[in-house]
């Protein structure tokens, strides 16, 4: 989460940026431009300009560059800066466009806990599946494959089984999402934990996403009571919906684990939704 606060005048006017990354400080630089980026155009600008946050989005994204990877859940500029309490933000990562969900997990007695692995998979590993990705679109004669509708005559299509696989994993995560859409706008949350459990599957065994820790993080923490679990991100975290007397169980079986296969231990923070970047006062 990123807070900006944001103070004019005639005279002597200026700003003052206050920064709160969360527990992993899992993108600074994304965190400190966007809160920078919103106050100095509500100084510059104004309020109306600043209540624009797509088109902020869009130049967080320009001015970063590829310090902003177009396919990771650690750091997009549209969650910093239109993120609210107890709501989901769910983004279009074709268009650009978002909404929020509610997510009330103090109402529904869960926590999003945030695992940190101490781990990170290779940087060629994105691009090498973005690459896949869009060869199997190019071979299926679409521009992306969030296209994809027939799952089946698609992989009939194709003779390369990792495309095969890359596809299968791309339709059916997208099909995953629409089912968590719908539990939360049922007030469902607690039901997602499956959702997340066979999207933890289909990155490692569909989309040759393999991690030995993450996947110790996301099996230990249900085995130990979580409702679901999955890696996410750049692949150096993991989340786990757990129910909230389960928490301090689940952490002390993912120390266990760890120090079991003589891995450092892992950090664990419980992640609350709460706004993103705003002005304080």
């Amino acid at each position: 989460m990123a807070r900006g606060q944001a103070g004019a005048g005639r005279s002597g006017g200026g700003l003052r940026i206050v920064l709160d990354p969360g527990p992993f400080d899992a993108a600074p630089d994304l965190t400190a431009a966007c809160a920078v980026l919103l106050a100095v155009t509500e100084l510059h600008r104004g309020a109306q300009a600043a209540a624009d946050r797509a088109a902020l989005a869009r130049t967080v994204r320009e001015s970063l560059g590829g310090r902003v990877a177009p396919d990771t859940a650690d750091a997009v500029p549209e969650a910093v800066l239109g993120a609210a309490a107890d709501r989901a933000l769910l983004l279009d990562g074709r268009t650009g466009r978002s909404r929020l969900l509610p997510l009330p997990l103090g109402e529904a007695g869960l926590r999003l806990l945030v695992v940190d692995a101490g781990t990170a998979l290779p940087d060629r590993l994105a691009a090498d599946r973005r690459a896949e990705c869009a060869r199997a679109a190019a071979a299926l004669g679409v521009s992306s494959l969030r296209e994809v509708t027939d799952l089946a005559g698609a992989l009939a299509a194709l003779d390369d089984p990792v495309l095969r696989s890359r596809v299968r994993h791309a339709v059916t995560e997208r099909h995953r999402v629409d089912a968590v859409v719908g539990l939360l706008h049922a007030g469902a949350a607690h039901e997602a934990g499956p959702a997340l459990n066979a999207a933890h599957l289909s990155l490692r065994n569909a989309f040759g996403t393999v991690c030995p820790r993450l996947d110790t993080a996301a099996d230990t923490a249900v085995r130990k009571g979580a409702r679901g679990a999955r890696m996410a991100g750049s692949g150096r975290r993991a989340v786990a919906l757990v129910p909230a007397e389960r928490v301090d169980a689940v952490c002390a079986g993912l120390r266990s684990a760890f120090a079991s296969r003589r891995w450092p231990p892992p950090s664990a923070a419980a992640a609350e939704p709460a706004p993103g970047a705003r002005r304080l006062r």
